[in-house]
């Protein structure tokens, strides 16, 4: 008979986010959002693309199921990019954001021979770890553009709280 003991090292971890109080109403979630980055390009005209074109005028948070998006800014993202002909992005570079206020900004739709066919005014805010946008409605063949890590001063590198519960068990025979 062969006895054994060990013992085994059980981790329980969840984390906490704090959240704006200087933000309110109701945040929607964009769909689609692995397509939506600057990189990824319309493969062929039987893809369907994102359009924007239906999007309730409100705010909107872009993030899939472990990080946030940020609305392309500073440098205009190609035609048939962002899982759309025509993305939008923010025109400006944005810096450091203060929590809850709100900034006013330009978008630009990229056609095929402008970086700024039209114009779309937006605003902006951080809310405790995300980055709201207030997004208006665009036009049938165009969408916002969003990557990972496009704020100047690293403002999606977002800090959590989290705590740890460790639970020793011992196991033997």
């Amino acid at each position: 008979m062969l006895l054994f003991e060990a013992t085994i090292l059980l981790l329980i971890g969840f984390c906490e986010y704090s959240s704006a109080t200087s933000c309110r109403g109701q945040v929607g979630e964009l769909i689609d959002v692995s397509r939506r980055g600057p990189s990824y390009v319309i493969k062929s005209s039987a893809e369907p693309t994102i359009s924007d074109s239906t999007v309730p005028a409100g705010w909107y948070i872009a993030k899939d199921s472990v990080r946030f998006y940020t609305l392309v800014n500073g440098t205009a993202p190609e035609y048939a990019h962002c899982g759309t002909y025509n993305p939008i992005y923010i025109k400006d570079k944005l810096g450091k954001l203060e929590e809850g206020k709100e900034y006013p900004l330009i978008a630009c739709l990229v056609d095929f021979d402008s970086s700024c066919k039209y114009r779309y005014d937006i605003k902006v805010r951080k809310c405790g770890r995300e980055i709201q946008y207030y997004l208006i409605p665009t036009d049938g063949t165009s969408a916002y553009c969003f990557g990972m890590g496009l704020f100047a001063n690293n403002l999606t590198t977002f800090v959590n709280i989290c705590r740890r519960t460790y639970l020793y068990v011992k196991a033997c025979c």
